[in-house]
């Protein structure tokens, strides 16, 4: 991933407002990054070399501003047309493109409720140092007894659901709510036939 923030943060105290540097990819790679700030002309310069071709791509930078003073730098995504603030480079693909156009999604989207109820319980339970869900540790120090407290229910009330999916129950009609993981009831189908006029 690209941050397009991360790439113009040093420019915003520079007068010349260009800028050419080199950011290391965690594969090792290098991508020689270059950047034009030129009022409506901004531009991003990309040039690295993916699958063994030296590629050069060229972005157009735009900046909005914020409600809160300031503004925010986004690119414009060759493929898609949407300006968006990080870039990716897929393997195989060759090209930074958006995560719409790479059609990445995040990882709470693949799993099942099942797993995502056991998730969000074992990162509750990480926090109070809980082993178990059934275990209650002492309170950990500068923690709030209401906080304690709260978390336990949310431990209990996220594990329930995939202990009643192991024994075969669905988890379509468990619904989050504030005060804990709720079951409802599909609703009826009416037994009266649809009267016709």
């Amino acid at each position: 991933m690209l941050d397009i923030e991360w790439l113009l943060k040093p420019l915003s105290k520079i007068e010349t407002r260009t800028s050419a540097s080199r950011v290391q990819w965690p594969t090792g790679d290098t991508i020689d990054v270059r950047v034009l700030l030129d009022g409506d002309q901004s531009s991003l310069t990309l040039s690295f070399t993916a699958n063994e071709k030296p590629v050069l791509q060229q972005f157009v930078l735009t900046r909005a501003p914020t409600q809160v003073g300031g503004a925010r730098w986004s690119v414009k995504c060759p493929e898609t047309g949407k300006m968006v603030r990080d870039l990716y480079l897929a393997s195989g693909v060759g090209e930074f493109r958006s995560r719409h156009a790479l059609r990445l999604t995040y990882r709470w989207k693949k799993i099942n409720a099942s797993d995502r109820h056991r998730a969000r319980a074992e990162r509750l339970m990480a926090r109070i140092g809980a082993v178990d869900a059934d275990d209650e540790p002492p309170r950990p120090k500068y923690m709030r007894r209401w906080t304690y407290r709260m978390l336990l229910s949310k431990i209990r009330d996220k594990y329930a659901p995939t202990v009643l999916a192991v024994q075969g129950w669905s988890l379509d009609n468990f619904v989050d709510e504030e005060d804990g993981v709720k079951y409802r009831p599909p609703p009826r189908k009416s037994r009266r036939p649809n009267s016709t006029l």
